[in-house]
């Protein structure tokens, strides 16, 4: 019933029929006129703190920032661009992600950063036959090379090795 009540006076704010002397002593009480505004705020705010401390936004899904789910929000609003949600993200909010950082696709992203890693490798080394130990950077090129070969021969069934990926592979001299 409280729940109820609360979103009456929410209703009534909105409508502006609410007595200003009961929405100060709502206010005063903690009741919030615009919840979900707040709490994108809120929420955004725990982004950018993170970012400063972990130099990017690719949030582990489980993680709590705060009391905050803030993996399962950062995940929420990658379906929701994707349009996999019932509600759109604001051409606003997607902008104010966007220069925090935001990964919209974190697992294009890492394949961009191991296939720039293996070029950089390749350019101080002159080959692609990078050692299965070898750490790039903090990326486990050897590992990320070795997965990749064994998707091409069709040993892995998880792969999503595209042809256009294959292509780059074999353009920057990967020996399969």
């Amino acid at each position: 019933k409280l729940g109820f009540w609360v979103h009456r006076e929410r209703q009534m704010y909105k409508k502006g029929k609410l007595d200003k002397s009961h929405q100060r002593r709502l206010e005063n009480l903690g009741v919030s006129f615009v919840p979900l505004a707040e709490q994108w705020e809120r929420n955004f705010k725990l982004l950018e703190r993170y970012k400063a401390r972990e130099g990017h936004c690719n949030v582990p899904t489980y993680h709590e920032e705060y009391g905050v789910q803030l993996g399962s929000w950062v995940s929420t609003l990658r379906q929701a661009r994707k349009g996999n949600l019932p509600y759109n993200l604001s051409s606003d909010r997607i902008e104010s992600l966007d220069k925090v950082g935001m990964s919209w696709d974190p697992y294009l992203d890492q394949w961009e950063r191991s296939f720039a890693l293996l070029e950089q490798f390749k350019e101080r080394e002159g080959h692609c036959n990078v050692p299965d130990s070898h750490d790039e950077d903090g990326v486990k090129l050897g590992r990320w090379l070795g997965n990749l070969r064994q998707a091409k021969k069709g040993n892995r069934s998880n792969s999503n090795l595209s042809v256009e990926r294959v292509e780059r592979l074999d353009k920057v001299g990967i020996d399969w």
